[in-house]
């Protein structure tokens, strides 16, 4: 009998282990770990040598593990404004223990930077500067999602970072391309709309954001279009002037997807439909960067690449394994 009692409490705090865990992962949002993805195999594919399986998967592993921690430490510090916009995630945090959710996160950071600079010294350089970028993205002093300018910049690191890192470590020159600075603004427009669904619980919480700065969503709305469309026109003249080459006018094609965005977007009213015209954004921005790593390179390797991130999408949605 009291074999049987040890055997049911050890599965039961087996149980309870992996559901700590399972919600350490959710909290870290696996599907916006594809950006980095997609920047980072374009960076690779960018360069003049060609990357080995090893640096390939390492770089990968330790971008997706920078952006888990990220959302970790975000969903630490943002509690106030979460029990407005999220109270679900503020759960989760719960149940696993903010100090220890700060912990893993912290923890993460060092890791991804000692095993970096073990890679390559450029590229502990700039997984170092991206670390610092995402922990000050939410942590005091900097906090630098309080202030809505310098909020874009530090999200647009979570693309351009990346980007960076995977070229400089297949080109032996730290000369960046300008595609490069073209497509790390392109993000950071993109960090407008991110705010919009939570405009009026940031509102309530005193927060200042992208959105929150404009007296109503709608401004906020008309705010976030102009800057979302800004890139394509700079595109354009990049590509005319020979800044960079012809094969970019082809990511013009989701401007007919981005104004069908913008439209849906002011047209939502309730917090149900902002959600699922935040959703809609977030798909728009993850087939972008997957067409430009396709523009680096066409084999059917770099295919299957870019195809499985989608079914992966597909199952996280399904299982909800995403804390928003």
């Amino acid at each position: 009998m009291n074999e049987l009692i040890s055997g049911n409490q050890k599965n039961k705090v087996s149980r309870t282990s992996w559901s700590v865990v399972k919600k350490i992962i959710v909290l870290g949002r696996p599907r916006t770990w594809f950006f980095s993805y997609f920047a980072c195999l374009a960076g690779l594919a960018m360069g003049s040598q060609t990357p080995s399986l090893f640096v390939t998967v390492v770089a990968l592993a330790l971008f997706s593990v920078t952006t888990a921690a990220t959302n970790q430490l975000n969903a630490y510090t943002d509690r106030d404004e979460d029990e407005a916009n999220l109270p679900g995630r503020v759960s989760m945090v719960d149940y696993v223990g903010p100090t220890r959710l700060r912990n893993v996160a912290l923890g993460s950071f060092a890791a991804v930077v000692f095993v970096a600079f073990w890679v390559d010294v450029v590229f502990g350089v700039v997984m170092t500067v991206a670390a610092l970028d995402c922990i000050f993205y939410s942590m005091p002093p900097l906090r630098l999602k309080a202030r809505p300018l310098a909020s874009l910049m530090a999200f647009s690191g979570a693309f351009g970072f990346p980007l960076v890192a995977g070229y400089l470590l297949t080109s032996p020159t730290i000369s960046l391309p300008p595609i490069v600075a073209i497509m790390t603004f392109w993000f950071f427009t993109y960090g407008a709309v991110k705010n919009l669904p939570d405009y009026h619980g940031d509102k309530e919480a005193g927060l200042r954001t992208p959105a929150t700065i404009f007296d109503t969503r709608r401004d906020a709305v008309v705010f976030a279009a102009a800057l979302l469309l800004s890139p394509f026109p700079l595109i354009v003249g990049a590509a005319l002037t020979g800044l960079i080459a012809t094969k970019y006018l082809l990511l013009l094609v989701f401007l007919l997807f981005l104004v069908y965005l913008l439209k849906k977007t002011f047209d939502s009213d309730t917090a149900k439909e902002l959600e699922i015209a935040h959703t809609d954004g977030f798909f728009y921005a993850v087939s972008v960067s997957a067409v430009f790593f396709l523009l680096q390179t066409q084999s059917p390797r770099a295919l299957a690449l870019a195809a499985a991130p989608f079914a992966l999408l597909g199952v996280i949605e399904k299982a909800e394994f995403d804390s928003r």
